[in-house]
């Protein structure tokens, strides 16, 4: 799984983030991609990570 982290004035509807996907759609592994939509405060954003990754069940993850 790759988790995209967009920044904190971003959203997983930037042009990087549709740029990621296009890229895995094209190798076939779109279904790897993991862009949530983040809150602005840190330890709120790790929260929802972590829920998210564990959502999943992935043990192999890639940050981007």
């Amino acid at each position: 799984m790759i988790v995209y982290i967009h920044g904190f004035n971003s959203s997983p509807a930037s042009v990087k983030a549709h740029l990621m996907h296009e890229a895995l759609l094209r190798l076939n592994r779109g279904h790897e991609l993991l862009a949530p939509e983040l809150p602005h405060l840190p330890s709120l954003a790790m929260q929802k990570l972590e829920q998210e990754i564990t959502r999943h069940g992935t043990k192999q993850i890639a940050v981007i």
